[in-house]
C-alpha cells in the first residue's frame, strides 16, 4: 500500500483537498447542509466527528470542517487544517448562549471570547485576549446587513462545561 504522509489522522484530508477558508461548524450534519448550498462540493472525508467537504460558492474555494463539541476536537481540527494551508476559520452555527432580546435563529458576529474553558490555554497564555480578526468580523456584518439581517455583535463566553452555562 502507497502511505501518503500528508495524511491527517483525525480529519484524514491530504495536501490539496482543503481550502485556504474554512467553515467550522461543529456537527456533521450540519457541515452536510452547509456543503449543500455550495454551487459545487466534494465529500473529503469522514472520520469520527469530523466530516470534510470542500467545493466553491461565488467563485470562491470554501471547506466545510464539523469539530464536534467543545474545544479539544476543534483544536486538532484546526491545527490538522493548518497543516494542509488553511488559513482563516470562521465558527459558524449556534453559539451555545443568547441574549434574552435576540430571537432563535438569529445571526451574530462573535467579535471576542472570554476563555472559560482549558483548551486555549494550550496555546496562548491567560493574559492575551481571544480577539476576531477586524477584516473578517467587518466582512460578515457587510454579508449580513447586505442579506438584510439583523446582526448581533458582541462577546461569547466558552467553557467546557455546557449544562452549567445557566448555573
Amino acid at each position: 500500500m502507497d502511505y501518503d504522509k500528508t495524511l491527517q489522522k483525525h480529519i484524514r484530508c491530504k495536501k490539496g483537498d482543503v481550502a485556504k477558508y474554512v467553515l467550522i461548524p461543529g456537527d456533521p450534519g450540519r457541515a452536510e447542509r452547509i456543503a449543500a448550498k455550495f454551487d459545487q462540493a466534494e465529500k473529503i472525508a469522514v472520520n469520527r466527528e469530523y466530516t470534510v467537504f470542500t467545493g466553491e460558492k461565488d467563485g470562491v474555494e470554501l471547506t466545510v470542517c464539523s469539530t464536534g463539541i467543545g474545544g479539544p476536537s476543534a483544536a486538532i481540527a484546526m491545527e490538522e487544517l493548518a497543516k494542509l494551508g488553511a488559513d482563516t476559520f470562521i465558527r459558524v452555527g449556534s453559539a451555545g448562549g443568547r441574549k434574552e432580546e435576540m430571537p432563535v435563529g438569529s445571526v451574530a458576529v462573535i467579535n471576542s471570547a472570554y476563555r472559560g474553558e482549558g483548551t486555549s490555554f494550550e496555546y496562548l497564555a491567560a493574559n492575551y485576549p481571544a480577539v476576531a480578526d477586524d477584516t473578517i468580523t467587518d466582512a460578515l456584518k457587510k454579508a449580513a446587513a447586505d442579506l438584510g439581517e439583523d446582526v448581533y455583535i458582541g462577546g461569547s463566553y466558552t467553557r467546557d462545561a455546557y449544562y452549567m452555562q445557566d448555573q
